[in-house]
């Protein structure tokens, strides 16, 4: 279902829990208390809007499985609409969330505004709250690997650029979010899923409708550019014709996608992290 909403949002809690097998058959018992091979590769997703909009989980999973993947994969998602990572940090349902499992990643999506934040403002109101999380992750299982999920700008920029000039249109904002996850992954040690870059090239080659009618969702497409990025970066796999693509994407569109993922991500050709 499609929620028409802005920048902050009700309240709106997205616990769902996706399972599908692509192999019934688990592997032997773990003496490791802290193993993850237990033949299922479970996945949870904490963030807000930008990852439940047009069921991004599902298509992450999706392409899993369709990549030959011979396990079954859990997807668990705790995104209540508008929420940041310090807002999560006091949920008790992403807490819940957390502990429930024994995760092979956990995915932490910073709400877009805060992640566009500058420098002095992120080491206040972002990465103290990021720590905090990759702290509940890796108390629950240090063994868990943590993905930072990069999301993108808004299509005319932050409406409070009167105030912060550095995002006044899409290029200045994503600018600013690429420092501030390249930031945290570095402190966190965690790996990154630069999806709102992969965006950004994308759109220097062509004009893709890639934002909802709202100017700071994602469409279809660009859920989609976003689930395959975290995809290559999760699976460390190139993208190949094998994977799942939904109906509405033009072969041409695929193909622009598919090789600028690849060439980026693994090539650095460009480098996302420069471009």
């Amino acid at each position: 279902m499609k929620i028409q909403s802005k920048f902050f949002f009700p309240f709106l809690l997205c616990f769902v829990i996706l399972s599908a097998c692509g192999n019934d058959e688990t592997a032997g018992p773990v003496t490791d208390p802290y193993g993850l091979d237990d033949g299922v590769l479970k996945i949870l997703f904490i963030g807000n809007s930008h990852t439940y909009y047009n069921d991004l989980p599902a298509t992450v999973k999706k392409t899993i499985l369709s990549s030959g993947y011979p396990d079954s994969v859990l997807v668990v998602v705790s995104a209540p609409g508008g929420f940041a990572f310090k807002d999560h940090v006091e949920s008790t349902q992403t807490q819940s969330s957390v502990q429930a499992e024994n995760w092979d990643w956990v995915v932490l999506q910073e709400n877009g505004g805060y992640a566009s934040f500058p420098s002095e403002k992120a080491q206040t109101e972002v990465y103290p709250f990021a720590a905090q999380l990759r702290d509940m992750v890796k108390a629950n299982n240090k063994g868990t690997k943590i993905l930072l999920y990069m999301t993108h700008g808004y299509r005319d920029g932050a409406s409070w650029c009167d105030q912060d000039p550095a995002v006044c249109s899409y290029g200045q904002m994503q600018n600013e979010i690429r420092r501030n996850y390249i930031f945290m992954g570095n402190s966190l040690d965690a790996g990154i899923a630069p999806a709102g870059m992969m965006w950004k090239i994308i759109l220097s080659q062509k004009e893709l409708g890639l934002w909802d009618a709202d100017t700071i969702h994602p469409s279809p497409t660009g859920s989609y550019i976003s689930a395959l990025t975290l995809f290559a970066v999760m699976q460390n796999q190139r993208l190949s014709s094998a994977l799942f693509v939904p109906a509405f994407l033009a072969a041409d569109d695929r193909e622009l996608i598919f090789e600028t993922i690849n060439k980026s991500v693994f090539d650095g050709d460009p480098d996302w992290r420069e471009f």
